[in-house]
């Protein structure tokens, strides 16, 4: 380019504008990129089931930007629009209801995905997608209380609530006053929570916070356990409650009077091989 501008100036000052115009079209020609707004357009579904609708989105505002504002204002503004994306996901992340894929080993998916995963009666399996921080507290709270409350319209009496926090790597002080008041809420209701998958400094912040003192408001002893053991641990929970319910029935009923009983523990569904060895496994996780 150099050795261009200093010995061939004077041959190309004659060329017509649109011959230059022609040349950086050619030399330019192999930046334009068609493949990428194509495997955009393919993927156009939402962005919860894999699609990249969001991201062909971006493109066309960089695209169009670019050409009729220039360089600088399309990038400028693509990029812009990239961080309140990811600030938006930080701040709104899902809150999806679980249940297990029996025909895939047991597995926990999204139910809205995978309609035919099995749910428990009285069980609510609740997964936080997201950072659990000052700026996703009161989306948790309120995506948590509507799930539970559908679950009450549909007929289904929630007595425990599973929360997986394999996706939550951190907690602030915002994240946990918010979870003390949502658990004190939830035990005057007679609602018992389990915490299933927390790792590092969020297992230990859940211990200090919630599992010490005389009225713990979590209603586990180990927190180094699966998401199978907590629904396991779950309807141990039910049948003790029931089992409590039942005794206190019968206390204040006459021998004579007794006939209906609520289910015990060995008449619950507890015949998968990872329920019947719960203790044994969390014990060893411990």
């Amino acid at each position: 380019v150099g050795g261009s501008l200093e010995f061939l100036t004077g041959v190309l000052y004659y060329l017509p504008k649109s011959t230059l115009a022609a040349i950086i079209l050619r030399s330019t020609w192999q930046l334009v990129d068609l493949h990428t707004p194509t495997t955009l357009w393919s993927s156009w579904k939402p962005y919860h089931q894999g699609g990249m609708k969001r991201d062909f989105i971006v493109w066309w505002i960089a695209f169009l930007l670019t050409v009729f504002k220039g360089v600088l204002w399309g990038i400028g503004i693509a990029v812009a629009v990239s961080v309140l994306m990811i600030v938006h996901d930080a701040a709104v992340p899902r809150v999806v209801k679980l249940g297990r894929i029996e025909s895939l080993g047991n597995i926990w998916r999204d139910q809205e995905v995978w309609p035919e995963g099995r749910t428990f009666p009285g069980i609510l399996v609740i997964e936080f997608r997201g950072p659990l921080s000052f700026a996703s507290a009161d989306h948790f709270l309120e995506e948590v209380e509507q799930k539970r409350l559908l679950e009450e319209e549909d007929g289904n009496h929630i007595e425990v609530i599973v929360l997986p926090f394999g996706s939550v790597h951190d907690l602030d002080k915002t994240a946990i006053e918010m979870l003390r008041e949502l658990l004190t809420e939830w035990r005057k209701r007679n609602i018992s929570c389990i915490v299933a998958d927390a790792k590092s400094r969020v297992r230990l912040l859940l211990e200090e916070n919630f599992a010490d003192g005389a009225k713990p408001l979590l209603d586990q002893q180990a927190f180094m356990i699966s998401l199978d053991d907590a629904v396991s641990f779950a309807k141990l929970t039910m049948a003790r409650k029931r089992k409590k319910l039942a005794a206190q029935d019968d206390s204040a009923v006459p021998a004579a009077g007794k006939g209906l009983r609520q289910p015990l523990l060995s008449e619950l569904d507890l015949n998968s091989p990872g329920e019947r060895e719960f203790h044994r496994s969390t014990s060893s996780k411990v």
